[in-house]
């Protein structure tokens, strides 16, 4: 009896330890985009040259250059060095977790590897959007708090891959995306676009006169999934 009694209370401390653990290892998804969005809170203003490669049944662009310019909150304009400037659609500039978080709801699903680092896996969806509208997820470096994966569920479907690099020793910035695009439907439907996006020689917090946001560019639109885009 003596043996029961002493054996009960180290199999509770036991268990207590085991449900803190569990408790560390699974921190809430809100936390974990407060953490997005603050790891990019210092990054008033970028300036990069960005290099696309886009490949798919009716487009082919081989490493057109462009000159990317970002301020906060959401200003950003892109000049291509030759003709008309195009990229995939997506949130690939400025503060990503910022605008996909807006009006969203985020879930914690689960901590697995993804393309070699220990991530957060996160469910986004916006319950505001209507019945159907399709669901985000999310992988997040545990280590640096950056978005290194994200694939939406849609008809026409997106897969990102992101590689950074530390900036001037302070900034997590992309070095590189990775996207492959499903086109919604028709005749390329089973035929994925698949884009690459480059960054190089980052300026940040230089200081970008608002000037630059104003001037309207030439649009372009090249189908679903590549555009010339102007915001401000």
């Amino acid at each position: 009896m003596r043996l029961r009694i002493r054996v009960a209370p180290a199999l509770a401390a036991l268990l207590a330890l085991s449900a803190v653990a569990v408790a560390v290892e699974k921190p809430s998804a809100d936390a974990i985009i407060a953490a997005l969005k603050k790891g990019f809170a210092g990054v008033n203003d970028y300036s990069a040259q960005v290099t696309v490669t886009v490949k798919g049944p009716q487009v082919s662009i081989n490493g057109m250059q462009m000159k990317l310019y970002f301020k906060k909150p959401s200003k950003w304009h892109i000049d291509a060095e030759q003709g008309v400037a195009m990229f995939p659609q997506g949130n690939f500039f400025g503060n990503p977790a910022e605008e996909l978080a807006t009006g969203a709801q985020a879930t914690y699903v689960k901590s697995e590897n993804r393309l070699g680092t220990d991530c957060h896996v996160l469910k986004i969806s916006r319950p505001n959007a209507g019945p159907g509208a399709p669901a985000l997820t999310l992988w997040v470096d545990k280590k640096h708090t950056v978005i290194v994966a994200a694939e939406s569920a849609t008809e026409s479907a997106m897969k990102t891959s992101w590689r950074y690099a530390m900036i001037d020793g302070k900034y997590y910035l992309p070095t590189e995306i990775c996207a492959d695009l499903r086109p919604p439907g028709g005749a390329n439907a089973n035929k994925p676009v698949k884009a690459t996006i480059r960054f190089s020689n980052y300026k940040v917090n230089k200081g970008i006169d608002d000037k630059i946001f104003q001037s309207k560019p030439q649009t372009a639109d090249n189908g679903p999934h590549l555009r010339r885009r102007y915001r401000n």
